[in-house]
């Protein structure tokens, strides 16, 4: 196997260069939410993701909540909207960059709770979070907690999917937002994969993300393993890409220049 690193601009160079790759089930690629059913609402890309893919399984979901400063005083989703109530404009989040999934995800509840909180778009998780540790904003939505919750620095509010990265932890879901949408991974190739291609690597994933090496794996990235077959991760972005897009229109997102 040889791994071909395509980093950059939210993972669609990687993605638009498995669209070009043969039908033949030998170039595949690891699939990106963000690439799958955000950017293409934001930019003019060079493939369709309800078209041009072979969807062969999921195999990762990665937590994405809410969170802030062990010594926040906020410490439930109903404290936040309590504060966010009580001062319009004041509650200051920050995000990973302008119009990722967890803006669009959490800025969708605030507007449904007709909550006025403010959104702060850093440049990358990094930023965001150092935003946090120095008092600049109230709290974080970001992938990136997992250190930082297990040298108990932070507090998770909500997740902002529909799988609990904690027990004790809501998710969207759970509170009656009727758009949660969780980080899954995949792996895809372009269309036209045969159904035999399509089958043979999805059974071999089924095998891979049911293995022990790789569940430890993925709790050392602080993500859980999944088995998704082939149809379940077509659903995944192809009503994904439908409801964030609906969203995206009803909350008047615009393409950052």
């Amino acid at each position: 196997m040889v791994v071909d690193y395509k980093p950059g601009a939210a993972s669609t160079i990687a993605t638009a260069a498995t669209k070009r790759a043969p039908a033949d089930g030998y170039t595949l690629s690891l699939m990106s939410p963000s690439a799958m059913f955000v950017v293409p609402h934001f930019q003019k890309l060079s493939y369709d993701p309800t078209k041009d893919f072979s969807y062969l399984g999921l195999v990762m979901a990665q937590p994405y909540p809410m969170f802030v400063l062990a010594n926040s005083p906020l410490h439930t989703w109903a404290d936040v909207l309590a504060y966010a109530r009580a001062n319009p404009g004041k509650f200051k989040w920050g995000t990973a960059g302008a119009n990722t999934l967890g803006q669009i995800l959490v800025q969708s509840a605030f507007s449904r709770e007709r909550v006025d909180a403010t959104t702060v778009p850093y440049k990358g998780g990094a930023d965001a979070i150092s935003g946090l540790l120095g008092g600049h904003i109230d709290a974080v939505v970001s992938s990136d907690f997992g250190p930082l919750l297990a040298s108990g620095k932070v507090r998770l509010i909500v997740e902002t999917g529909e799988l609990r990265a904690q027990p004790q932890v809501p998710t969207l879901k759970d509170l009656g937002y009727p758009l949660a949408v969780s980080l899954k991974y995949g792996v895809i190739g372009p269309a036209g994969l045969s159904p035999e291609v399509v089958n043979w690597w999805n059974s071999l994933l089924k095998e891979f993300s049911e293995s022990a090496a790789y569940k430890e794996f993925a709790r050392k990235q602080y993500g859980m393993a999944i088995y998704g077959s082939s149809s379940v991760a077509t659903r995944y972005v192809t009503e994904n890409y439908a409801s964030v897009g609906s969203a995206i229109k009803t909350l008047g997102l615009k393409a950052e220049n």
